[in-house]
Parts: C-alpha cells; structure tokens; sequence
C-alpha cells in the first residue's frame, strides 16, 4: 500500500487564506485514493458537493503502518485545511478541457 494526498483546491469557506482541503489515503494505487475519498468525503467540507472530485494527488511514499498490509483502501486523516505542497512527489492532476477541468487524470514532474 501507497500513501497519498487527495487534494481539493480551496477550503470552501473555512479559513481566509488559500488552504486546500487535503486527505492522507492509503491505498494500493492513486485511483483507489481518489475513490475512497470520492464516495467517502462530506458535502460539507466541499461547498455542497456530494461526489467531489479531487484536483491534484500526490503519492508521498510506502505505507509502514501495521495496518499497511490489509489489503483495504482507507481513509488515515481528514479532511485537513492546508496549503497542499509537492515536494518532488509522483503527482496526478485532473485534466483541462479548455477551461473546464474533466474526469481523465495525466501525471505531473515536480519543477
């Protein structure tokens, strides 16, 4: 199991600065991240929305946790209010149509 930040842009209200709404996920690839926190994340930490779909995903590293060997996708902490950060992690982000942002996923090199 991997670990990763399922991160949505914007707090929603929750703070007055530019926070993301992030989630610690460990699962065996970033689709499961992004399903468990999809199916599992309140309407309430996303402006209303009840399925939200996640913005970026970063994979931070192994799971070493006892838990890590069940073979279970779940969610380990959050939502939490903070500016999401990559620092030289694999990374997803949500494809752009235009201007519009779409349901296929491309991964992204850290600068």
């Amino acid at each position: 199991m991997n670990l990763y930040e399922v991160i949505f842009y914007s707090s929603y209200g929750k703070t007055d600065g530019d926070e993301d709404t992030i989630y610690l996920v460990s699962a065996p690839d970033f689709m499961s991240a992004i399903e468990a926190v999809w199916c599992n994340a309140s309407s309430s930490n996303h402006g209303g929305e009840r399925f939200p779909l996640a913005d970026v995903v970063h994979e931070i590293g192994m799971d070493s946790s006892r838990h890590a060997e069940a073979a279970e996708t779940r969610i380990i902490r959050g939502p939490f209010i903070q500016c999401a950060y990559n620092y030289g992690w694999k990374s997803w982000r949500r494809k752009m149509d235009g201007s519009e942002k779409t349901t296929e996923w491309e991964e992204t090199f850290p600068e």
